[in-house]
């Protein structure tokens, strides 16, 4: 476990090693708290990651096979997903650098701030080509942008109410047992 102190900080992980295999919990705790995974990949092999802050970037790639929860240290904190903006946001690269065989949960259970999909690039948030379940935990869920899920995946949504002011699909997933 990794605790921030209380204040202002950021806490830089350069690189895990895979042979680690265990569970992994990054604490943002008190004041505005940036978790950065910097230019060398942390892998945890088949451990679970779990990383509660105010500010994240994912410079490389994270791997997790027990599953991956990335979530903002307030509940009313809104999740920005794609070009969305919010402080607790994950953009497209981000989340492609994201690796696990589990899922890989945005948002706390307790979460109630909204989260917004969005993508000016292409109108689609393109995970296609990623092993991960996805969960979206938090209040109202908007879709600026389509979300697109690898073969076979699991879209859950523990959320608010769901709005869509995107134009075409909201969600696909690829082959036969897809599903949300």
């Amino acid at each position: 476990t990794i605790n921030a102190g209380s204040g202002n900080d950021t806490i830089n992980i350069e690189g895990v090693d895979g042979s680690f295999s265990a569970n992994l919990i990054v604490n943002g705790n008190a004041g505005s708290v940036l978790v950065n995974f910097q230019t060398t990949p942390t892998n945890i092999g088949t451990g679970a990651l779990t990383v509660s802050t105010d500010l994240i970037e994912v410079l490389t790639t994270v791997t997790a096979n027990g599953g991956i929860t990335l979530q903002p240290e307030d509940n009313a904190a809104a999740i920005a997903l794609g070009t969305a903006v919010a402080n607790f946001r994950l953009r497209e690269i981000e989340l492609t650098r994201l690796a696990s065989t589990g899922t890989v949960t945005i948002g706390r259970a307790s979460g109630f701030g909204p989260i917004n999909i969005a993508d000016s690039v292409d109108g689609n948030l393109n995970l296609s080509g990623e092993s991960y379940h996805l969960t979206l935990r938090g209040g109202t869920l908007t879709f600026g942008a389509g979300l697109t899920l690898g073969s076979d995946r699991v879209l859950t949504l523990q959320t608010g109410a769901i709005t869509s002011p995107h134009l075409g699909t909201d969600v696909t997933i690829g082959g036969s047992a897809g599903r949300a």
